[in-house]
């Protein structure tokens, strides 16, 4: 070392490390002394760091560094004995971490130099090397290996007494501390799932990513707003392995351990992740220019849509689970009284019914959801691109709801006439009553998107969009209304005829209005279902129905098409000159 530096030639050092390193191998007998030989290893790399604080010879570093954690990597892999030398493999684990860090430290710190790739690299591996071997120690002990997560606080201690130190060195680089204190950042995150389990794990990581944004944000320091983001998809995935979790939980659990809806730890996280997220929202798009933005516009874009979208999933899915969960629960508490096998369970009507209150009850939740977006970015934020997105998923949940939701409804009133008993938690007979309902947030949903497009989207497109949308939501819940007042009133039997009619009717509604309105796609939208009415009755009701009723239907189409017609005829100048 004297020498090296007094010639100033690295060389020097170098030949002097080779054959330091050469020496116990060279003179060991095989009695395998790891406490001899590690301290000898330990008085070379102190001479290393001594010439660090002097000179930054990466070489000399490279070989000192590689070749004392191979070494001890390979004595403990060949020769490791837990009772015999866990004291001596922690006190020189120990000791080569320090060294190393503290080379890596000194003369960036004195020589004020920026660190690069070569560097970030050797201060992981050694980092990491530290904590990977320290875990393992930690778990083998039978008395310490419940304190994983308070060992890798000790190594976020250490990273944070570092950058103390860097922090201090007024003139150091910025970039040696953002890098000592991710550290920190990085052991810090990986001690909450160490130590902690469910909920814990998702809070804490949440408050981490709140706390990183804001100081980003506020403080105008961009890394740490690049920290939050994997920090924010670490939260996410926590939360919906909690989801997940309870949900399994919720379809086991028995009458004497009910679940309670909205009052469990699982929506208190829900919750506050939620408000976590709007927080962060509300820095992203409230502080655009007292930061560093990200460099690339659709980048940030991409993040914009990102961070907006995950906030808005868990909002949604904090409640939806719950319900989800309350159903699947009284589906089990039930199911458990009838039999083991889960096969015979369907076969149980109140059972089915159980499962179409649930899908009936989210959908009326999603309708609600999705009206509560459109109705907010038409009257606060009146922005495009969420209202195309909130009008998207109102189409959505409407189709949903048509489909789905309208057979459940109607499976619940076949329920209702065979006199099937109700299910165990329910006390009031909602089966015909939470029909109407869920229409009545169906209308808002409607209404809603209406308001929506006269304000932000009223290009022709989107209109004859909306009348078609509308036009045909209003046919489908007709049909489905008038086969519920058949089904209820006994003569279900007769549903072609009536159907065919309604159509008919409603056809010529939408011809009446289309000339009134002057709106071409809602005649020719007419016209289309007229079409669908005769290639019905002639091609399906006729076969199924009586003389009379065939009258009825033949005569009652005539009479529409021929006012129809004469509507044609009056206000063809209108027409023609639309």
């Amino acid at each position: 070392v004297y020498s090296a530096l007094k010639f100033n030639k690295q060389i020097i050092a170098i030949i002097g490390l080779v054959g330091a390193y050469c020496v116990p191998f060279l003179l060991s007998e095989g009695e395998g002394r790891p406490l001899v030989l590690f301290s000898y290893m330990s008085i070379i790399n102190l001479g290393i760091l001594f010439i660090a604080f002097r000179k930054y010879w990466k070489p000399l570093y490279l070989f000192s560094f590689g070749m004392t954690w191979l070494i001890f990597m390979t004595w403990y892999m060949n020769s490791f004995d837990y009772e015999l030398y866990n004291t001596l493999t922690w006190s020189f684990l120990f000791v080569f971490f320090l060294i190393f860090y503290s080379t890596f430290l000194a003369y960036k710190l004195i020589k004020k130099e920026p660190f690069n790739v070569l560097d970030v690299v050797l201060l992981l591996i050694n980092s990491f090397l530290f904590y990977g071997l320290g875990y393992e120690l930690v778990e083998r002990s039978p008395e310490w290996s419940s304190y994983l997560g308070i060992f890798t606080l000790f190594n976020a201690f250490l990273h944070a007494l570092a950058s103390y130190i860097v922090h201090r060195n007024g003139k150091a680089d910025k970039s040696i501390f953002y890098l000592v204190a991710g550290l920190v950042l990085v052991f810090l995150t990986i001690s909450i799932p160490v130590q902690l389990d469910g909920n814990w794990v998702t809070l804490l990581w949440m408050g981490e990513a709140t706390l990183l944004f804001w100081i980003g944000r506020s403080k105008n320091v961009p890394l740490y707003e690049y920290l939050a983001y994997p920090v924010i998809l670490l939260s996410f995935l926590s939360l919906a392995q909690d989801w997940s979790e309870v949900a399994n939980a919720s379809g086991r659990l028995s009458g004497t351990n009910q679940y309670a809806p909205f009052f469990n730890a699982v929506f208190l996280t829900s919750l506050l992740c939620s408000v976590a997220l709007g927080y962060i929202n509300y820095l992203f798009y409230s502080k655009p220019h007292t930061v560093s933005r990200l460099s690339d516009k659709s980048l940030e874009r991409v993040v914009s849509i990102g961070i907006t979208g995950v906030f808005l999933f868990v909002l949604y899915m904090g409640f939806a689970v719950e319900i989800s969960n309350y159903w699947d629960q009284m589906f089990a508490v039930n199911a458990q009284k009838e039999s083991a096998d889960v096969a015979t369970y369907w076969q149980k009507s109140y059972l089915s019914d159980i499962r179409s209150f649930k899908v009936i009850w989210l959908l009326i939740y999603s309708m609600l959801f999705v009206s509560a977006l459109c109705f907010l970015n038409s009257y606060r934020f009146k922005k495009r691109l969420p209202g195309v997105v909130s009008l998207s998923l109102n189409t959505i949940v409407l189709f949903l709801f048509l489909t789905t939701g309208l057979f459940h409804l109607s499976e619940l009133r076949e329920s209702f006439l065979d006199n099937v008993q109700l299910p165990d938690g329910l006390t009031w007979d909602f089966r015909l009553g939470i029909r109407y309902l869920s229409l009545a947030f169906a209308a808002l949903l409607i209404v809603i998107s209406h308001k929506s497009l006269k304000k932000e989207f009223s290009d022709l497109k989107t209109q004859v969009a909306f009348d078609v949308i509308l036009g045909t939501t209003v046919l489908w819940v007709l049909t489905s209304e008038l086969l519920h007042w058949l089904d209820l009133m006994g003569v279900s039997n007769s549903y072609k005829l009536w159907v065919s009619i309604l159509w008919g009717v409603y056809a010529l509604a939408e011809i009446g209005l289309g000339i009134w309105k002057k709106k071409k796609h809602l005649r020719i939208g007419a016209i289309a279902l007229f079409s669908l009415t005769l290639v019905k009755l002639f091609a399906y009701d006729i076969a199924h129905l009586n003389t009379l009723s065939k009258t009825i239907v033949f005569v009652e189409l005539g009479v529409i098409l021929l006012i129809t017609s004469f509507l044609y005829n009056r206000y063809k100048k209108d027409i023609s000159g639309e």
